[in-house]
């Protein structure tokens, strides 16, 4: 894959490569395990794997690539009983669509501005830094949820 701008491909694809982190936690899980939450008011992994998802598809293919999303960011967080592979198959449609969206796309819409959700009018080149700083605390935080469920089970 030959993306148009290479600063474009270095923040998309790095912010990819942390959703699969996310999602890598799940493998192997039992679908309890994958939605186990170690508090109260903590994210389970499954939560995770359904939010990072969520605000990629609402921020890169809504807000930067001008697609028509629809989000309901509060039922990311609610607790439930996710079904592991369901979310790893989303992801994978999901992956695809975005680099599909952000190969082409020319590196001067860096510095083009957008109504960020949450964060009003930033360039480009910000969105898709704040994107790939949070899936990369997600993810670090999907491992950490992965070892204490490990230990729970011990």
């Amino acid at each position: 894959m030959t993306f148009a701008s290479p600063e474009i491909e270095l923040f998309v694809t790095r912010t990819l490569r942390e959703c699969d982190r996310i999602v890598a936690a799940l493998g192997g899980l039992t679908r309890e395990r994958a939605n186990w939450r170690p508090v109260d008011g903590a994210n389970s992994i499954a939560m995770l794997a359904s939010h990072m998802p969520g605000n990629i598809r609402e921020v890169l293919l809504g807000t930067v690539a001008g697609e028509a999303v629809t989000r309901d960011r509060d039922a990311e967080f609610e607790p439930g009983d996710r079904d592991p592979a369901a979310l790893v198959a989303e992801w994978e449609k999901l992956r695809a669509r975005v680099l599909a969206a952000f190969e082409a796309m020319p590196g001067d819409v860096l510095d083009e501005v957008r109504e960020y959700p949450r964060r009003g009018a930033i360039t480009v080149r910000e969105i898709l830094l704040v994107v790939a700083r949070h899936a990369a605390e997600h993810a670090g935080q999907a491992e950490l949820t992965r070892q204490l469920a490990e230990a729970a089970e011990r």
